[in-house]
């Protein structure tokens, strides 16, 4: 993967770490034990758990294309990614398996735990991984690269590991966490979600387009990215979410995913002292009535639940 950026500053956040610290004791145990569980070479997702992997091998180079159930592997690097015919593939299996893993969303645990303890095996781990999946998912080659809600997920996982513990890792991580990042970014940017997969899709990249934007302002795309993906983000809060709070794709599970990337993004725009536009948190909270008959959360405890989310 060649590099697409120089420049070497780290990635982040604002006050992901600071919700962090203040979060409750039982949170915090619950995310050092996920992280434990990792470590431990362990993962399911979807009803499913993967073949366990050696904690001194975690991330093998096929693990990224593996399906927990078939056996299979899905095409690498060896494959432009719109050349996989995988909407009806049936020997491989599902698709989505090899996707869940690939959000990357196990690193969040184990970037909590090495903020808070310190734990030098994380560390370990999330070099590893990132490593493992740097070399192996070349820009727009492989399955990973073929679902623009997906590269957002594995974004927002990055980009919340920069944000927890980047301070402890090396400079070549940093250096592939960006460069992943910023093939994203262009990527999201080349292909996004239209007709009937505009819905918690097009939500989905315009947040991690937003997310990169504010992290990485410096890439030549950020600036004119950061402002279209606001602009979306605060149209699809109005269409996503009806005015009486209950979404447009009749879906709970649709709903909630939508709300947890606005809710991020609300999150991260307040503590930068820019806030996205009210219409957006006043159908957050149609939402959360409609749903639950209970008030948003402060904008403050926004970052505890998304933190929490990468732990279950």
């Amino acid at each position: 993967m060649g590099a697409l950026s120089n420049h070497r500053s780290s990635p982040r956040l604002s006050k992901l770490a600071d919700n962090l610290a203040a979060a409750p004791e039982p949170i915090k145990k619950a995310i050092i034990a996920a992280s434990s569980h990792v470590l431990q070479g362990r993962y399911g997702a979807l009803g499913t758990d993967w073949p366990p992997r050696d904690s001194s091998n975690l991330f093998p180079s096929d693990i990224w294309q593996l399906d927990p159930i078939t056996g299979g592997f899905w095409p690498g690097s060896g494959a432009y990614c719109f050349d996989i015919a995988y909407r009806h593939e049936r020997a491989l299996g599902d698709i989505k398996y090899v996707w869940e893993f690939n959000r990357l969303q196990f690193l969040q645990p184990l970037a909590a735990d090495a903020a808070l303890t310190g734990n030098l095996a994380a560390i370990a781990a999330i070099e590893a991984a990132v490593s493992s999946w740097y070399e192996g998912n070349p820009p727009f080659r492989g399955i990973c690269w073929n679902s623009g809600i997906e590269l957002s997920l594995r974004s927002i996982s990055l980009l919340i590991v920069m944000s927890l513990c980047g301070e402890a890792l090396s400079a070549a991580t940093i250096e592939k966490i960006r460069t992943i990042l910023h093939a994203h970014q262009v990527w999201m940017a080349r292909y996004p979600s239209r007709f009937s997969s505009a819905n918690n899709h097009l939500v989905a990249e315009a947040a991690g387009l937003f997310l990169i934007s504010l992290a990485m302002p410096e890439l030549p795309r950020s600036s004119r990215l950061h402002a279209q993906s606001r602009r979306i983000l605060t149209e699809e809060a109005c269409k996503q979410i009806l005015a009486d709070g209950v979404g447009s794709e009749q879906s709970p599970s649709y709903g909630a995913f939508t709300a947890e990337f606005l809710l991020l993004c609300c999150f991260a725009a307040d503590a930068t002292g820019r806030p996205l536009p009210a219409v957006i948190a006043a159908r957050l909270s149609l939402f959360q009535s409609s749903s639950l008959g209970c008030p948003m959360p402060r904008a403050e405890s926004r970052g505890s639940a998304t933190m929490t989310k990468g732990a279950s």
